[in-house]
């Protein structure tokens, strides 16, 4: 019974860090995409009201400021994430250094 109840933790494990994997990758993407949003917005409005290039430059610029909102909330939720399954990780040799 106890071999049973050991694969269904492994399973569980495998698939907490499966969804934490998707937060992590979600993270590249979400920086992308607010970049590139930016940019568009700035290009269209540019057009539209013939600043060229202030509004493609204010776009970028609100862009990246959103990017990295973003990859600082997304960041914060998976550290919570890892907090919450494995402890403070104080005691998890995070800095790579194992052994010591």
């Amino acid at each position: 019974m106890e071999d049973q109840e050991e694969k269904t933790q492994k399973r569980g494990r495998a698939l907490s860090e499966i969804k934490m994997l998707a937060v992590a990758s979600s993270v590249g993407l979400a920086m992308v995409l607010s970049i590139f949003f930016g940019l568009a917005l700035g290009y269209y409005l540019d057009k539209w009201l013939g600043t060229k290039p202030w509004l493609l430059l204010a776009g970028l610029l609100v862009g990246i400021v959103a990017a990295f909102n973003n990859f600082i909330i997304l960041t914060k939720r998976l550290e919570r994430q890892r907090t919450e399954k494995y402890g403070t990780g104080k005691d998890q040799g995070g800095s790579g250094e194992k052994g010591k």
